[in-house]
């Protein structure tokens, strides 16, 4: 239930209420943007960024960013993964975290937000968004990811260079700031990646 067509992305619950396809993309993008620079201040591994974003682009599908601002949703499902992962962070340090990040272009550079009706309001949106996010995803919070097969196929090959391994690890990284991770299986995005990988190496 968790892979779905290219077609169904014409289709999403955001662009019904009249989001172009375009918008919901670049707010995608941009709400799995903050749970990399969250995971980075937090010290947190990248299977955490990787579930996170999976979580959120699962919920778009079924909800609309209208409804469901992507801030909120990002920091929640954030938080879920974290938990998920068994490296969890307290909701403390994530809110104070996100708070920093702000909503727009200008205020990602600023330190964030000293105000404590803020931070509160944001840890009771988590807390709230968190029960309905983890009813939208059917309490179903196991991701297979590409990683484990990318490690094998590299092994397989008998892969020597590192750069080529990196390679084809920061291509699976980026693609989730797409959807790729909700309409392709994690093996083929890994073979996908490490051929990108090796063509790159052959240039």
């Amino acid at each position: 239930q968790w892979i779905w067509s290219l077609q169904s992305l014409k289709h999403t619950p955001s662009q019904k209420q009249g989001m172009s396809w375009q918008t919901e993309s670049h707010e995608r993008s941009r709400a799995v943007y903050w749970m990399v620079q969250a995971a980075i201040s937090l010290a947190l591994p990248q299977i955490i960024i990787a579930t996170a974003a999976t979580y959120l682009h699962r919920f778009y599908m079924r909800k609309s960013l209208q409804k469901y601002p992507t801030k909120e949703i990002s920091a929640t499902a954030f938080f879920l993964a974290t938990k998920v992962e068994e490296v969890p962070r307290k909701l403390e340090y994530v809110v104070k975290e996100y708070l920093k990040l702000g909503t727009d272009s200008q205020s990602e550079n600023s330190n964030g937000s000293e105000d404590p009706k803020d931070f509160e309001r944001l840890k009771h949106h988590i807390l709230y968004y968190e029960d309905i996010l983890l009813r939208t995803l059917c309490f179903d919070l196991a991701v297979d990811h590409p990683y484990l097969p990318l490690i094998h196929t590299v092994k397989d090959f008998h892969v020597k260079s590192r750069s080529m391994a990196q390679s084809a690890w920061s291509f699976v990284n980026d693609s989730l700031m797409t959807t790729l991770c909700i309409t392709t299986n994690p093996s083929v995005v890994a073979a996908a990646a490490f051929l990108i990988a090796l063509s790159h190496r052959a240039i």
